[in-house]
């Protein structure tokens, strides 16, 4: 478990296990989406038509924001923004489909720091301002925020907050440390060989 505190490409190949080295466009949205709706009440009764017209939407969206953050150099307020626009977008276009016409922000944020995530272990962007905030880390970080209920902007500033902060005591951004918590959390829930991943 030591190389999880030393080397974040071997960090990346532990994440990406089961995944392969290069994940499609359409394969890093299946994955977030999957994530984001498993433990939310997300759909209103719809179409599965209607549902899918919904995440190609999303998709067009993180395929802008490939191109963004490909470039680096994202800062807090215009992140928070990205997050902000991806929630309007989809209310705005497919408001039908949505629990309560809305998208909550911490599924917003979930969808969207998660397709970043991906694209990133995968060297398809440079590394995100922040992390996938799920119940998982929001635990690790002793915070009670709920992401499937959250509809508050601010109650997710205040946990990417305590994550900056968490992050800082090891010397590592949001992003880095969650990538080597995730691991290290689901090594012990679902272990692999780490001689796979040390090759």
């Amino acid at each position: 478990m030591q190389f999880f505190l030393k080397d974040v490409e071997k960090a990346k190949a532990y994440f990406l296990e089961g995944e392969g080295p290069f994940l499609s466009l359409k394969q890093v949205v299946r994955d977030a989406r999957c994530a984001t709706v498993q433990r939310a009440r997300f759909y209103c009764p719809s179409e599965q038509r209607d549902r899918e017209m919904l995440w190609q939407t999303a998709r067009d969206f993180v395929s802008e924001l490939k191109e963004k953050y490909a470039r680096g150099g994202v800062q807090e307020e215009e992140h928070i923004e990205t997050l902000c626009a991806f929630q309007r977008t989809i209310e705005k276009s497919h408001r039908a489909v949505l629990a309560d016409g809305t998208l909550r922000f911490g599924s917003a944020q979930k969808f969207v720091n998660l397709s970043l995530k991906l694209l990133w272990v995968v060297g398809e962007i440079e590394e995100p301002p922040h992390a996938p905030i799920d119940n998982v880390i929001a635990h690790a970080l002793g915070s009670e925020y709920k992401w499937t209920k959250s509809t508050s902007r601010s109650e997710y500033s205040a946990v990417v907050q305590k994550c900056r902060e968490i992050a800082s005591m090891y010397a590592m951004s949001p992003a880095v440390w969650e990538l080597h918590y995730w691991n290290a959390w689901s090594f012990f829930t679902h272990p692999i060989k780490i001689s796979d991943i040390e090759k």
